[in-house]
């Protein structure tokens, strides 16, 4: 076939026909040099043929859609067609005609046969797992699970067995039968009377899973539990009335510190969770082993206390006081009373002198000391030396009312040769009961130089001792033959402790 390289030497057609000739190979023909009509190239990947448009056809199917176009002038060379409806779920669309509120969702609907828009509630698809109606706003708790469809019951929080609540019936769920519960959102027209508490409904109240109900209410409540009762909030009344709302939040769990029984205490364990120590037996006492706590048995011991005079300021050369029996201390006015008791038995050492009677006996003057507080049988006496002693001191205790010099009689008395810094004891020869109620008279007889706490309220020396230069190791048998040549009176102030 002949060449052609120059194409500006011939000359360009601008309309051709399809009559016109073009040259080419044929390379059945052996590729032999031939002509061939446009019209015959066209026929080629064309199709054969001639003619005119008339009309178009726009067919919608199974989209759901509908389609117009001008009927009385049909398009024959240029035209438009209008597509109008909903395009169904089937082939990717939602089959609704209008686009839902703001913050709504779209989701598949009930009869799950299309799309619908609703509020961004978290929903979820649960079997009723009893044969009776779960009403709408019910508490629920999980029983197990069926073909991944999750079995519910009532929840209540009188147990735990029946709890924790994982979201309330979002609708009435037939026995058997499956229904949608709410976990976050809004609940919707629910009668907020039906919800148990005290006082009448108002928009913020908390509502909490109830213990109990009674007819025509729903398991909830507007009070907090109390008692036995599980704690938990799964919501705020937003709305009240017949057609109220509840912004529910169940998070699926009580609280993790519940209701504690009168008495009873919270007690970690080694894992850091808490339980319930229940009160202990009457006159029990805590107790720790160093890894975790009881009740017990008090087994005694000693108290200690500061020593100071009636201003307030500590008794030079004392550090403390130890008692073994009881111990009351009335302390100086804006500071509580001190009452410890160890033991039944015992007359409470401060102050245990009253001072409201008295009577006369020559010079001096006796004065009532204390009143025994219980039926007690006393064998031993303490008291407190400030510093170490050589001298001999003695300890006498009359009982009797005081209305005459030999109206107290001697029933108990004992001596130590010395004594110690701090606390000593006195045993008695024999040992004697007294009666609650007695009036008890103590005497002490000691050096001027030995000193012995007490009150100073009672005495007229700054020393807080006894007082005076003589010294009787043998009491009579009354107060009134308590002459044995004292300077001060007996209006001693000594602190003893009688057991």
């Amino acid at each position: 076939m002949a060449k052609i390289s120059n194409t500006t030497a011939y000359p360009t057609k601008s309309s051709p026909a399809g009559s016109d000739l073009v040259i080419g190979t044929d390379v059945a023909g052996g590729n032999a040099t031939k002509t061939f009509t446009l019209q015959s190239i066209a026929n080629l990947y064309g199709g054969s043929g001639s003619g005119t448009v008339t009309s178009v056809g726009l067919s919608a199917g199974t989209t759901g859609l509908s389609i117009t176009s001008d009927t009385v002038n049909p398009i024959t060379a240029n035209g438009t067609f209008t597509l109008d409806g909903t395009l169904v779920v089937a082939n990717g669309g939602t089959g609704l005609v209008a686009l839902g509120s703001r913050s709504q969702s779209l989701r598949v609907n009930a009869a799950s046969d299309g799309l619908e828009y609703t509020d961004s509630n978290v929903v979820e698809v649960v079997k009723n797992n009893t044969s009776s109606q779960i009403l709408k706003g019910d508490p629920l708790r999980v029983v197990g699970e069926v073909a991944g469809v999750v079995s519910v019951e009532v929840a209540q929080a009188n147990s735990s067995s029946s709890m924790p609540c994982i979201g309330i019936a979002y609708e009435n769920i037939e026995g058997t039968s499956s229904g949608l519960m709410i976990q976050v959102g809004v609940l919707k027209s629910i009668n907020t009377n039906t919800i148990a508490g005290t006082g009448s409904v108002s928009v913020g109240d908390v509502v909490y899973v109830a213990g109990a109900r009674s007819p025509g209410e729903l398991m909830l409540t507007r009070d907090k539990p109390i008692g036995v009762n599980l704690i938990q909030n799964i919501g705020v009344i937003t709305k009240t009335g017949a057609q109220g709302s509840i912004q529910v939040t169940a998070i699926g769990r009580t609280n993790d510190l519940p209701n504690l029984a009168q008495g009873s205490i919270f007690l970690g364990d080694s894992n850091g969770a808490s339980s319930a120590l229940s009160i202990g037996t009457n006159t029990y006492v805590l107790t720790s082993n160093g890894t975790t706590a009881s009740w017990a048995a008090a087994t005694g011991g000693s108290s200690t206390i500061s020593v100071q005079d009636s201003g307030g300021t500590p008794v030079t050369g004392i550090s403390t006081l130890n008692f073994t029996g009881n111990l009351s201390v009335t302390s100086a006015p804006g500071i509580a009373d001190i009452s410890v008791s160890q033991d039944t038995i015992g007359i409470s050492p401060f102050p245990i002198y009253q001072a409201t009677h008295s009577v006369s006996t020559g010079s001096q003057t006796i004065i009532r000391q204390s009143v025994c507080e219980s039926d007690v049988t006393f064998t031993k006496l303490e008291y407190f030396s400030i510093g170490a002693s050589p001298n001999p001191i003695s300890f006498a205790i009359y009982i009797g009312d005081i209305t005459s010099s030999s109206s107290a009689n001697l029933r108990a008395s004992g001596t130590n040769a010395t004594s110690v810094d701090g606390v000593n004891v006195i045993t008695f020869s024999s040992p004697y009961s007294t009666s609650a109620g007695q009036n008890i008279v103590i005497i002490v007889s000691s050096q001027d130089t030995q000193s012995l706490a007490g009150s100073t309220a009672l005495l007229s020396n700054t020393s807080i001792s006894r007082g005076g230069s003589g010294y009787t190791s043998s009491f009579p048998s009354t107060l009134d033959g308590l002459t044995d040549g004292f300077a001060s009176s007996v209006a001693t102030g000594v602190c003893t402790h009688i057991y």
